[in-house]
């Protein structure tokens, strides 16, 4: 089952937020790698996230997971911190019945 159809886009291009991809995420000192690993509209729906976050987990970091705003109504690029490293598999999707510690 999938809802929501808004699309998501990276800052400033027209480059889709996809389920898989691999992004930089921005720091104060650095930035930390992770995955894209639930996206509104094309993930099974899970009552965890629900139809208004889209989800990442950080590389090497299981249960870090953050959960990111998603107001198709009102915004459609996500924050310019989150920055498109290259397009992955949905390997690690997180699953629809899969338990969120």
């Amino acid at each position: 089952m999938t809802h929501n159809k808004a699309v998501l886009l990276y800052h400033d291009s027209n480059t889709e937020l996809k389920v898989g991809d691999r992004i930089k995420v921005k720091k104060l000192f650095g930035h930390k790698l992770a995955t894209v690993v639930y996206v509104p509209g094309q993930s099974k729906f899970h009552k965890d996230f629900g139809d208004d976050n889209w989800v990442i987990q950080y590389d090497n970091e299981k249960y870090d997971v953050r959960f990111l705003p998603f107001y198709p109504d009102y915004e459609q690029h996500i924050p310019k911190k989150y920055v498109f490293v290259s397009r992955g598999g949905r390997e690690l999707e997180v699953s629809s019945d899969e338990k969120i510690e």
